[in-house]
């Protein structure tokens, strides 16, 4: 039996006779996360081509953001092709887009994909902040800059539960599986 145990496989896949609707919302998820990565990398080739000037710490920002937008198309495609570890690093995924932040020239902004945001904005007094759009990224290293903010992404946050439901599904259907095959024999 194939399944969400890593170590029941030598392929790691999991069982394809899922429900439809299973199997339907891995397909989307898996294909919102390419989609995601993929306008990722395009808007880090658009940015490659505007730059006049290039030095090694641009190259380590651009290198960092190609790696996660690589990471998001990964996660994807594990979960199209029901790789196990598709669910589990696809909830990584998710989990590094939940939170950006600026604080003492510091910052960090990952969103592959579809995101909307609510936060604080602590800068010059006590604001909330709204945000929305479509994969983005931004590193900020001793920027010098006094903005001090803090952002929440509520669709990773749906796509963690949803991703969350997935798995607790897909472990009820797989012991329905092994259970009827134990009765049968």
């Amino acid at each position: 039996m194939r399944g969400l145990n890593s170590n029941s496989s030598p392929y790691n896949y999991m069982e394809r006779n899922f429900s439809k609707i299973i199997n339907t919302r891995l397909s989307i998820l898996g294909y919102y996360q390419m989609i995601g990565g993929i306008i990722g990398i395009a808007l880090i080739l658009w940015l490659l081509l505007k730059l006049s000037s290039f030095n090694l710490i641009l190259l380590v920002i651009f290198v960092l953001a190609l790696l996660l937008f690589l990471f998001s198309i990964y996660c994807g495609y594990l979960l199209i092709t029901k790789n196990t570890k598709g669910i589990r690093l696809s909830t990584i995924n998710q989990f590094l887009q939940l939170f950006s932040f600026a604080f003492g020239g510091y910052g960090y902004q990952y969103f592959s994909g579809l995101y909307l945001t609510v936060g604080l904005d602590l800068t010059d007094s006590f604001n909330f902040i709204f945000g929305f759009g479509i994969s983005s990224w931004k590193l900020n290293i001793n920027a010098g800059s006094p903005v001090i903010l803090v952002d929440f992404n509520l669709v990773a946050l749906c796509i963690i539960l949803v991703l969350d439901s997935l798995k607790k599904q897909i472990k009820d259907e797989e012991n329905s599986i092994l259970l009827e095959k134990m009765i049968s024999q």
